[in-house]
């Protein structure tokens, strides 16, 4: 019999997620979050993860990754809502950075979305210099009261676990120098004052799947995480652009 990804022991992926959490600020690079399927008994790949972290107490560990502060400040003057162009072909990540682009633009007409409120800026990048490898950059900021949200962006065509969303914001948000980042929004928003997490996944995506898994008790560990790092998930719906909490 050929050997796959649901020959995993349950014991092995735990070693393995012991290995990864040791460089922590990179955990939610890894390709461990993005397997699907279940172990040789019968559990969930992304459950045994979850639990495991948990286990591990992964909010504080989360909490020993240094904040990176961009002297510069995170709002980028540049952001006036075009699409660049010049790229023949589109990877999932491109799409997801129009598509942001277009709930940027839908707020700057007026539109105030369920859930997450008013789409301040997109694509913030997180970098101070270039000695700063391997950080991203924050999908969507939007603002609610006097409330800041972080959220991670994926569409349809995102093939990652949902798992691997949630630790994704989640790690974003140690990074961020927080004094910093509500003060370069501050002038132009009012002094928002707290800050939050939240991904935004679309309708019949496989995120959307893993949702609906979660509220039907069959992801509990994972639910236990998101709410152990203070992530909360919307779904969008492609088509309209309706937002709706999960």
């Amino acid at each position: 019999m050929k050997k796959g990804k649901s020959m995993l022991s349950k014991m092995n992926l735990i070693n393995e997620v012991g290995a990864y959490v040791n460089t922590i600020d990179q955990l939610y690079k890894s390709s461990i979050l993005n397997r699907r399927g279940k172990t040789t008994n019968g559990e969930l790949f992304t459950e045994v993860i979850a639990e495991e972290l948990l286990r591990l107490d992964i909010k504080n560990r989360l909490k020993e990754i240094n904040e990176v502060v961009r002297e510069s400040g995170y709002r980028v003057i540049t952001h006036d809502g075009v699409v660049t162009t010049g790229h023949k072909e589109e990877d999932s990540n491109r799409k997801e950075e129009r598509v942001a682009i277009q709930l940027f633009n839908l707020s700057q007409s007026g539109k105030i979305f369920n859930g997450i409120g008013r789409i301040m800026d997109y694509q913030v990048p997180l970098k101070n210099s270039s000695a700063d490898k391997g950080l991203g950059k924050i999908d969507l900021i939007s603002l609610v009261d006097d409330c800041m949200v972080l959220i991670e962006f994926k569409i349809n065509e995102n093939r990652e676990t949902l798992l691997r969303c949630v630790l994704e914001i989640a790690t974003y948000y140690q990074v961020l120098s927080k004094s910093k980042f509500l003060n370069s929004y501050s002038n132009e928003f009012g002094s928002p004052k707290r800050i939050k997490k939240a991904v935004l996944i679309v309708i019949d995506s496989l995120h959307y799947k893993e949702m609906l898994e979660l509220r039907n008790g069959e992801r509990r560990h994972l639910e236990k995480l998101m709410d152990t790092l203070e992530v909360q998930v919307f779904c969008m719906d492609p088509v309209s652009f309706e937002v709706q909490t999960l």
